[in-house]
């Protein structure tokens, strides 16, 4: 056991400055904040340093914790953003501009589809037309 005077005197490892059980291999901790989790898709980042010798993995351990500040801060701007973009309610003037914009395109889809129909091929054509109203497949053929 080391003796207390010793302890006292020990330099304190820079925070997130940390090695694995079992590993002489520095890496860098950081939790990541609760609210981040869902968008950064973990609880912590853990980046090897890739070094055993101390005064380089505290060398590199500016940088590393650089880089995933960074992350972090994106991820802090993202959350904002998707807070400040609230759906907007729809005027009813622009609900049915949208209402008169699908049936026109629609109609124009159906035009081009069965402009060009045989009158042999009228009741597979009414078939198809009457299945992809109401969403089954169309079985007949054109």
């Amino acid at each position: 056991m080391l003796h207390k005077t010793y302890v006292e005197h020990m330099p304190k490892r820079p925070d997130g400055l940390v090695n694995r059980k079992g590993s002489k291999i520095f890496y860098c901790r950081k939790r990541v904040p609760e609210k981040l989790v869902p968008i950064i898709g973990r609880k912590k980042f853990m980046v090897s340093l890739k070094t055993a010798d101390y005064q380089e993995a505290k060398r590199k351990l500016r940088s590393v914790k650089f880089e995933i500040e960074q992350k972090i801060d994106a991820a802090e701007q993202k959350l904002e953003r998707s807070k400040s973009a609230q759906p907007t309610a729809l005027l009813d003037e622009e609900v049915k501009a949208m209402a008169i914009d699908w049936f026109i395109k629609h109609e124009q889809d159906l035009d081009r589809k069965y402009r060009n129909l045989q009158p042999k091929n009228i009741g597979a054509a009414v078939d198809g037309l009457r299945a992809n109203l109401e969403g089954q497949p169309c079985t007949g053929k054109m």
